[in-house]
This record gives C-alpha cells, structure tokens and sequence, in this order.
C-alpha cells in the first residue's frame, strides 16, 4: 500500500509541471549622432533595482530611432517587474551615463477563480 501511496504521490508531482511562457518586449529610442558611436548595451533590473545579470549589445545603426526586441520567458502563474536602462559606447568603449530606467511588469498570472456559479432547474411541461 505504501508504495503505490509513493507512486501516485510521484506521479502527481510529476504532471504539475510549470510551463514558461514568452512575451516580446520592445524597446524603442532617440539617439544623439556622434561620430565615434560603436554600440549601445540595455541592462536588465529587478524591480529593486538590482542588475540582474542581463544585458543585451546592441550594435549602432546610422538610424535616428532605434527599436530592439527581447524575449522575457516567465512561468506560468508567476509575475515579475523588470526595468532597463541604455547607455552608449563609443569605439575606444568608453560608456555613456545610463539612460532613465523605465519598469514592466510581465504578468503570467492566471485570472481569478470564478465566484458564485448557480444552478437552476427550469421545469416544462409537456
């Protein structure tokens, strides 16, 4: 009995997975034209504002507004706040100061349990 109790147990477990989900998020700028601009690198925060580890390069283009895309993947049921700042660097890799920190919240939650569900019998007669 208690190994097929463990069984199911594991079995259990084992099904309720947690699925990721993606979302694109897109980030879009001005930039001021320089001569010696090489590329620009977004950092990626916490909602603390603790770096997360993330960054992402972004090479320079001669476009006077820029738009880049990353996939942020989350688990379902789960929600995060996430904010990003830009700098620009030159050739030589001399950085700029951080652009402003804009946040997002990713949000994978599930909605709400539906409340108050009814029946009712209609009776018809014949």
């Amino acid at each position: 009995m208690k190994k097929l109790l463990f069984i199911f147990i594991l079995i259990f477990f084992c099904t309720q997975s947690v699925f990721a989900a993606d979302k694109t998020l897109t980030f879009n700028w001005d930039q001021v034209l320089c001569d010696d601009l090489a590329s620009f690198t977004l950092y990626e925060y916490d909602n603390v504002g603790t770096l997360t580890g993330d960054t992402f390069n972004i090479p320079y283009t001669t476009d006077m507004s820029l738009e880049h895309e990353e996939v942020i993947t989350v688990p379902n049921d789960q929600s995060t706040t996430l904010c990003y700042d830009l700098t620009a660097s030159d050739s030589s890799e001399n950085e700029s100061g951080k652009s402003n920190r804009p946040c997002v919240n990713i949000d994978f939650e599930s909605p709400a349990i539906p409340v108050s569900l009814t029946i009712s019998i209609k009776v018809v007669a014949k």
